[in-house]
């Protein structure tokens, strides 16, 4: 494994046996694990009770079937002897490689694309993802109730120097991190991480929609569509009337892995952004782990294989997961178009108040009723000279996608 728990006294800080004591709160303690099963029931004390994606069932398929790539670690708070809190890591050598240029194909942006070419094959940063990149959203720690938000963020803070510290001393340097993914209301508390030299930065916006209270068929939310959308919706269904449409169970997922990764691989390769490249056997897994919590819809035209959705219901929110599909069947059958109505339909049927749809074709999304909300990063190479660059780096690699919202309720 990449990590291994080291027993050397790290500075003023204790051995992870008994946990290192964090820098500006001297009555906290932190462990490090390398792996879930290495970690005491601890965990499974504080870990919320409505977040899948901070408990052991969905933590152990990723670990068990990880992205290309991926390690991972796990951080224990103690306040006098007692856990209070967890943090999900992700560690992986991040490459500016996993952002593709779509520039137009003019001299402006070919010259763009050669400068941004070199720096994706030069730009390498081993680095520590304080949450998740599989996952929009505030998925990556969660304290006890009575802990302030603010010290929240310290700790977490805090404890990214500890662990960098840590990893050192067992011989693996870490010279950037990334905290995901935090929202507007949280900003105030954010700035605990500014005072540590991160920086904020920000990606694509993440795409939600409200369910209202009295929504309770798919046909109470069609109603809800101006005529326009409706009629746009009508066209949608007419063209993927021929296709068959099937959850799958835990066998039928494994017998059709090769062929679902397939689809997923093609959408995965054209994509603007890419933290990550899934494992084939991962959708396996999260069907055996989370039982109906997990879904997989395949889409059939003449009995083969052209597409698939999946979802995971988290509490009261209903996760857009990851798809695929023949892109070429696209618009004369409105795949895509036709897998966002039915994952609002999934999410009314289920009765969840939220859909995440995620990041990426903002404007399509947003033409079915989900509306933008920004999430925000914190990041910072830990070298003082090139983490003041890290922003204009950020902001020179990322995809920008042009899009107009829409708006199908007026």
């Amino acid at each position: 494994m990449l990590l291994c728990t080291s027993q050397t006294k790290i500075d003023t800080i204790n051995d992870n046996s008994t946990g290192y004591v964090l820098e500006s709160a001297p009555d906290y303690r932190l462990r490090i694990f390398n792996s879930l099963s290495e970690t005491p029931l601890d965990w499974d004390i504080v870990q919320p009770a409505e977040n899948h994606f901070l408990q052991r069932p969905y933590l152990s398929v990723v670990e068990q079937y990880p992205p290309i790539g991926y390690e991972f670690a796990y951080f224990i708070f103690y306040k006098n002897g007692s856990p209070v809190g967890i943090c999900y890591c992700q560690l992986l050598e991040f490459k500016a490689g996993a952002i593709r240029d779509e520039s137009n194909n003019n001299a402006f942006a070919r010259a763009t694309q050669y400068i941004k070419g070199y720096l994706i094959k030069t730009l390498k940063i081993k680095t520590i993802i304080i949450g998740n990149a599989l996952l929009t959203g505030e998925h990556a720690f969660y304290f006890n109730g009575d802990i302030a938000t603010e010290q929240q963020y310290a700790l977490i803070a805090d404890a990214t120097k500890t662990a960098r510290q840590h990893f050192e001393k067992s011989g693996e340097k870490f010279n950037g991190f990334l905290l995901k993914d935090f929202e507007d209301k949280n900003l105030k508390s954010c700035g605990e991480f500014v005072k540590r030299g991160f920086h904020k930065v920000t990606f694509q916006p993440s795409m939600a929609m409200e369910i209202p209270e009295e929504w309770n068929s798919f046909d109470d939310y069609l109603a809800a569509f101006s005529s326009k959308y409706r009629t746009r919706a009508k066209r949608a269904f007419k063209k993927g009337k021929d296709i068959v449409k099937q959850d799958f169970n835990a066998e039928r997922i494994r017998l059709n892995h090769r062929r679902i990764h397939e689809l997923y691989q093609g959408i995965e390769a054209g994509a603007g952004f890419s933290f990550a490249s899934l494992n084939k056997r991962y959708f396996c897994g999260l069907k055996e782990r989370l039982g109906d919590d997990f879904s997989l819809t395949g889409y059939w035209l003449d009995e083969k294989l052209v597409g698939f959705y999946t979802t995971i219901k988290n509490g009261d929110e209903l996760e857009a997961h990851f798809i695929g599909f023949e892109p070429q069947l696209n618009r004369s059958h409105q795949i895509y178009l036709n897998m966002l109505y039915d994952m609002v339909r999934e999410g009314i049927d289920k009765g969840v108040k939220r859909i995440i749809f995620a990041r990426t074709a903002l404007e399509i999304k947003s033409s079915v009723g989900a509306v933008a909300e920004e999430m925000y990063c914190y990041t910072r190479h830990w070298n003082n000279l090139p983490n003041r660059f890290v922003p204009k780096i950020f902001s020179y690699l990322s995809p920008v996608e042009e899009w107009t919202p829409r708006n199908p309720f007026n």
